[in-house]
């Protein structure tokens, strides 16, 4: 079985944090990002199920 993902990504104009919103309808979650020595650092900012 295959679902839709929608992903979408808001950067700051700086382009060194963004927030990454993940949904698949049915599920989804958020990821916060930060370029840390040139590279992306995500920490979850936690999932959700219905």
């Amino acid at each position: 079985m295959f679902f839709t993902l929608n992903l979408d990504v808001y950067v700051n104009l700086a382009g060194d944090r963004a927030l990454l919103v993940w949904n698949e309808r049915w599920r989804g979650g958020s990821f916060l990002a930060r370029r840390d020595k040139g590279r992306w650092v995500l920490e979850s900012r936690g999932n959700w199920v219905t």
